[in-house]
């Protein structure tokens, strides 16, 4: 929907790490582009990265 709508040449997503979701997104052609170690605060002593992934369109 998006390439037909708006035209884009890639899509960008942020995604918690340690929760399977770079996997998920990989089978579905997203690229892992880098991470921010433990960005992610879920609870006291539970951090998570934060995976930049993009998807190009061309």
């Amino acid at each position: 929907m998006a390439r037909e709508e708006m035209g884009p040449e890639q899509l960008r997503l942020a995604a918690r790490g340690g929760a399977g979701l770079e996997q998920f997104y990989g089978r579905l052609g997203w690229k892992e582009i880098g991470r921010w170690p433990e960005a992610l605060r879920l609870a006291v002593g539970d951090d998570r990265d934060e995976v930049l992934m993009v998807l190009s369109l061309l």
